[in-house]
């Protein structure tokens, strides 16, 4: 019976080992089925397997091959393209080659609606964050996930966080010393709650994020609110001192 006749993934379970020989043998079979997709919970789609490991070899066999889609998910839990699985995993050069494909999409989303740029500024790799933007042409101040579900009627709301936002929280210093010079970075960008980075570093009590915001231009909301809340304060006191004396 052909290989490709048979129900168990070969060729999944051929990239899982890292075998290469028997990954170009398998796709040189004609009725061979390359799934964009892994079968169940045992077997990760191949080209997944491969990023996972790190395997840059297998990685460029299959692309090549031409039959994977390298912007679909993994079809398990995670359901995250090849580009953010390798970005969440610090592959650099398996990164710098799919940035290198016609047919990649840097924004393409994960499961929770995050870019390959945010993981890697959530995860403080700088490396990856540069790479991303200056080979990539990733977008500085897109809005992506990390769902909640709001107190109200319980659905799933994303944050629409920013790059900024995800290095700020995970308090990775180098990564917003990088993000605030970038060109066009929206230091002050809100998300879904309104929100700031800076807000998020206050929170997190990471003075060093919060002077290195502020030094690059972020907004204070706090301080410009109770600025704002003295100047009415005052403004209803002399109101009463003239009021007081008619």
């Amino acid at each position: 019976m052909p290989l490709a006749g048979r129900p168990l993934p070969f060729l999944d379970i051929a990239a899982e080992a890292g075998n290469a020989r028997a990954v170009r043998a398998l796709l040189a079979c004609p009725r061979i089925v390359v799934e964009p997709r892994g079968r169940g919970d045992i077997y990760p789609p191949a080209l997944i397997s491969a990023v996972w490991r790190g395997d840059f070899k297998i990685v460029k066999i299959l692309c090549e091959d031409g039959r994977v889609d390298v912007n679909a998910g993994d079809g398990g839990a995670g359901e995250n393209p090849v580009l953010i699985t390798a970005a969440e995993n610090g592959h650099l050069e398996i990164v710098r080659y799919l940035l290198r494909r016609r047919d990649i999409n840097v924004e393409v989303r994960s499961w929770s609606a995050k870019t390959a740029l945010c993981w890697a500024a959530g995860g403080g790799n700088l490396d990856m964050v540069k790479l991303l933007l200056e080979e990539g042409g990733a977008s500085v101040n897109l809005s992506c996930g990390c769902w909640y579900a709001p107190w109200s009627g319980g659905e799933l709301t994303s944050l629409l966080l920013t790059p900024l936002h995800f290095a700020a929280i995970g308090g990775h210093l180098s990564v917003v010393q990088f993000l605030v010079k970038c060109e066009g970075v929206d230091i002050n960008a809100r998300d879904a709650l309104g929100d700031s980075p800076l807000d998020y570093a206050r929170r997190g009590k990471d003075k060093k994020i919060v002077r290195m915001l502020k030094d690059n231009g972020a907004i204070d909301r706090r301080y410009k609110e109770r600025r704002q809340f003295r100047r009415n304060l005052m403004g209803l006191k002399i109101f009463g001192c003239f009021s007081g004396h008619v």
